[in-house]
């Protein structure tokens, strides 16, 4: 049983990481565009910073809310049954919805302090239009906090796939808009773009939510939410979260308020640098965390630390074996990875390397971030979310005193520097802590498998090296017909695929358990195919 869950969640990961890579290279595809339309500079480093206050303002409370939801639905689910179920998303979504809409009158009141805190090197001009981009952008609070509580039902389901999809027509609208009306209307106009992406990818979540039993309640009133017993045990279980989700958000405040008192494109520098990390992030570290979390929370609510247990020291494993190349890679490869992603239009060669600069940086937190997203998960799913929340404090703590300390060596580079190296400290102080907790063991087995992965990513690092050396010296540009992306891009993708194969060849060589695990699962289902085929042509000659 424990076995097939666990299968289960492997192919369900694979799923989700290649639909989540197609809604993130639609996400690189509006960035190309909007690089390529605006570059970096002051007003661009305006729009970043609106987009910075916005985001944090809303999923600070979105993310907070699907991360408690979910054990809470589950909970229901087994206890009490579809029906009430249903009515608990109703009454809690109906006070998201009119909570959201009170906070978007506060927030653009003080939309004029909220940019003052952000941006202290912020004036003038570039200031007023940051106020006013802020202003455009706060209806989006409604829709992305309520796509967040429907993706929390969809994803207590363990229904991971259309979710997952969900960023491929959020970009529709961008597209629309940057190839046909982004010179004419600008970055307001933008702007009110985001805003009707996240409220289309709202009704879409809440479509498919229907589609998969919900039905809304029409009998819902204020009051009956207000004394709802799990509506309730939500804002109960939300309030730590939310406060360990704003101590983490404070260092996007931090870096953003440093940046703004630096060279004009510092901002939008690092907000480039952090699409990419927001790739490998969406793709490696939030794809395993999303489908390994629903079944620490059942594990967690079945009181079977022995599942629980292991379930987590697996997820942690894997979440190695994924950052740390990742990390590698993506710090020999910033430069060219930068270039071929946004160098063309108004993003030039300076704002390559300011934001290549930066990304390096950041690729040495991967590791740190994964981890540490998979402990703060199996907190939660023991219902624990204090500690995290102290962790969260202590984090943000070191991160502005190292970002105070590496700006000054690094400018812009050292609060990228400071965010990585402070996520790395938490990561091991959560895993301290969670040890504390509970008896996980494992812990040679972690040792081996980072320091596997570690000389699997050297020999790795070798074949990038070989190769991104004869991307900087132009050789296959020189010798290709005509100058251009292509060349640059094949070069690109060739030491990539050269370097996964040799991480991976090694893995292999040494036999780890998670490897081996994986391989068997896709063999199977090469083999259950086949076997299906044959099955179907067999049939089909009887008739």
């Amino acid at each position: 049983m424990k076995g097939n869950r666990l299968e289960k969640a492997t192919k369900s990961a694979i799923l989700v990481m290649v639909l989540t890579s197609l809604s993130k290279i639609m996400g690189f595809l509006r960035e190309m565009l909007i690089g390529f339309r605006f570059g970096l500079g002051g007003d661009t480093d305006a729009f970043f910073m609106a987009m910075t206050i916005n985001g944090v303002l809303i999923t600070i409370i979105a993310l907070a809310l699907r991360q408690s939801m979910i054990p809470i639905f589950t909970d229901i689910r087994g206890k009490q049954g579809e029906y009430e179920e249903n009515r608990y998303l109703s009454r809690f979504s109906l006070l998201i919805f009119l909570g959201s809409l009170v906070s978007i009158g506060v927030f653009y009141v003080a939309a004029p302090l909220l940019v003052s805190l952000f941006a202290i090197g912020f004036e003038g001009e570039i200031f007023d239009f940051t106020v006013r981009l802020v202003r455009i952008g706060l209806p989006s609070m409604v829709a992305v906090v309520l796509t967040d509580v429907f993706n929390a039902y969809i994803h207590s389901k363990e229904n991971f796939g259309i979710p997952a999809l969900m960023g491929i027509p959020f970009n529709i609208p961008f597209f629309i808009f940057l190839i046909f009306m982004g010179e004419q209307y600008g970055l307001s106009g933008l702007m009110i773009t985001a805003v009707a992406a996240n409220f289309l990818q709202w009704l879409l979540t809440m479509g498919f939510s229907r589609k998969i039993g919900w039905r809304y309640n029409p009998k819902t009133t204020i009051g009956d939410a207000l004394q709802d017993k799990n509506v309730k045990r939500t804002f109960m279980f939300v309030g730590p979260v939310i406060l360990g989700t704003m101590v983490s958000k404070f260092n996007v405040i931090v870096d953003r308020a440093l940046a703004s008192g630096l060279v004009a494109g510092s901002v939008s520098a690092l907000s480039y640098a952090e699409k990419v990390k927001a790739l490998v992030y969406g793709v490696f570290i939030l794809t395993l965390v999303t489908i390994i979390y629903p079944i620490l929370a059942k594990e967690g609510d079945e009181k079977n630390p022995a599942n629980f247990n292991r379930m987590l020291l697996k997820g942690i494993n894997v979440m190695l074996l994924m950052t740390i190349p990742v990390a590698v890679g993506t710090i020999l490869l910033a430069e060219p990875m930068i270039r071929v992603l946004f160098q063309r239009g108004a993003f030039d060669v300076w704002s390559t390397n300011m934001t290549a600069f930066a990304l390096s940086f950041y690729a040495v937190g991967f590791v740190g971030i994964g981890v540490r997203e998979m402990l703060i998960r199996g907190f939660y799913s023991l219902k624990d979310t204090k500690t995290p929340m102290e962790n969260g404090i202590y984090v943000v703590s070191l991160n502005v005193a190292l970002n105070l300390l590496f700006v000054r060596f690094f400018d812009h580079g050292g609060l990228a520097l400071g965010t990585s190296v402070a996520s790395i400290l938490g990561a091991y102080l959560l895993l301290k802590e969670l040890r504390k907790k509970i008896d996980i063991g494992g812990g040679r087995q972690m040792l081996l498998c980072a320091a596997k992965s570690a000389v699997a990513s050297l020999a790795m690092a070798g074949v990038i090296f070989f190769g991104a050396g004869y991307f900087r010296t132009g050789w296959f540009v020189r010798a290709a017909a005509y100058q251009g992306p292509v060349p640059e891009l094949f070069m690109l993708l060739l030491a990539i695929t050269l370097g996964a194969g040799v991480y991976f060849s090694v893995l292999y060589f040494f036999k780890i358990e998670e490897v081996e695990m994986l391989k068997g699962l896709l063999l199977d289902k090469i083999s259950q195919k086949n076997k299906e085929d044959s099955g179907t042509k067999e049939d089909s000659g009887t008739e």
